[in-house]
């Protein structure tokens, strides 16, 4: 089922995701959105060599809880996007009748993910862009910046942490 496989080093996993979450807070420090932080600290960490740093495109969007409009947080869109390039499904049609996809859904991608957002959630209360920030007032504030470059970082760890035990 995995798109792609993840050649690991020997690392251990709390240094890998410290590696993917320094690297995502400098990427958010120097100017990446939310989402693109997580991604591309998840490529140049080494968990996704596969993918060139242009890929990070592709998560351009969801940043500010998809352009903006502070809904599904943008780190956590990123991690999603990290583990979906190894958890998801590069080929949904493999399996032949449809009752054996949307199984295959419900049994083996999802709830990957669930756990990752739920992790996510115990954290930080919630997923939702507005209800993370706005308590910070200030949209621009350096208080809103501080606490989104906190759960950044903590995404990052999130999705090192999943892409690893996705490999086991």
């Amino acid at each position: 089922m995995c798109a792609i496989v993840v050649q690991m080093d020997s690392r251990p996993v709390e240094e890998i995701q410290e590696t993917v979450s320094a690297l995502a807070k400098n990427n958010f420090k120097t100017g990446f959105n939310c989402a693109e932080a997580v991604l591309r600290a998840c490529i140049d960490g080494g968990l996704l060599p596969q993918f060139p740093p242009g890929i990070v495109a592709l998560s351009s969007g969801f940043g500010g809880g998809i352009g903006m409009t502070k809904h599904t947080c943008g780190a956590v869109s990123g991690a999603v996007m990290a583990v979906g390039a190894v958890s998801g499904r590069a080929n949904p049609l493999e399996r032949e009748e449809m009752a054996q996809r949307v199984q295959q859904l419900q049994q083996e991608v999802y709830p990957v993910f669930r756990r990752m957002v739920d992790d996510f959630k115990t954290q930080y209360g919630s997923i939702t862009c507005s209800e993370l920030t706005d308590r910070h007032g200030d949209f621009e504030g350096k208080e809103r910046k501080r606490s989104c470059m906190q759960m950044i970082t903590f995404a990052a760890g999130l999705a090192a942490k999943y892409l690893c035990e996705g490999q086991e």
